[in-house]
């Protein structure tokens, strides 16, 4: 029971994490359009880029960090 409890709150903090780097970027964007005088579809273009970045992270954290360990995978992401 305790396994699945940690796993519901790791879930929910990453779920939360995504939330708020996705309002941070939101919020950043009129900023840069400003500017740097770019155009709506680049600014639409960058914030797409975020989910496709999370997902492919997401798709191959999971097997380097099994075959290297955590520790080497995050101090790599890091660098």
């Amino acid at each position: 029971m305790k396994s699945r409890t940690i796993t519901f709150v790791s879930v929910f903090v990453g779920i939360l994490l995504f939330g708020i780097s996705m309002v941070m970027i939101g919020s950043v964007l009129p900023l840069l359009k400003l500017r740097l005088g770019i155009s709506d579809i680049i600014v639409g273009g960058l914030f797409s880029i975020l989910p496709l970045g999370l997902l492919i992270g997401s798709i191959y954290f999971g097997p380097v960090s099994d075959k290297y360990g955590y520790r080497w995978v995050l101090a790599t992401a890091s660098l």
